[in-house]
């Protein structure tokens, strides 16, 4: 790898981002200025499926905001991803009425479905990662889960394999 070639947090080279198609994804929300940040932001992700630091320069100079406000929202909301991320993700809620339920044998199942370690990795062929998340209100049918931003609280560890009617492939 060349020393000019930007690298990711992870060490990996970053991948080149054409920004045509950003351009017209953010246009909408350039009148708004800083009030367009984050649906820009949204938008930008659900294109690229993550926010590459190109991305964020673009959406910061669209929008006459400064580059580190674009990163400070990005830090802020857990839902935005510097990095790249699985395919499908897979948000499993460990707060307490989870957690009861046992949030942490389906966190695990999750993790070993997918072929990772640890919650937060990603499985080595991009289709999944998982994560812990905070309650995603749904404490009455725990173990709650958000897979690609659809809710579902059935989950348990002899029931994990259903989240493939989820995924894209």
């Amino acid at each position: 790898m060349k020393p000019s070639t930007p690298l990711c947090s992870h060490g990996g080279a970053m991948p080149a981002v054409d920004l045509a198609e950003l351009r017209s994804v953010i246009d909408p929300f350039v009148p708004l200025g800083r009030s367009g940040l984050l649906p820009a932001l949204h938008a930008a992700q659900s294109l690229y499926g993550w926010l590459p630091e190109a991305v964020c320069a673009e959406v910061a100079r669209a929008l006459n905001v400064p580059l580190a406000d674009v990163h400070g929202v990005i830090e802020f909301y857990s839902m935005f991803y510097p990095e790249p991320v699985g395919q499908t993700i897979v948000r499993l809620c460990t707060d307490p009425a989870c957690s009861l339920r046992g949030a942490e044998a389906v966190l695990d199942a999750a993790c070993r479905k997918a072929g990772i370690s640890a919650p937060g990795e990603t499985s080595a062929d991009g289709a999944y990662t998982v994560e812990r998340s905070p309650c995603l209100g749904m404490c009455n049918t725990g173990v709650a889960a958000n897979v690609t931003y659809r809710r579902d609280g059935r989950y348990h560890n002899r029931s994990f394999g259903h989240v493939r009617a989820y995924t894209l492939d």
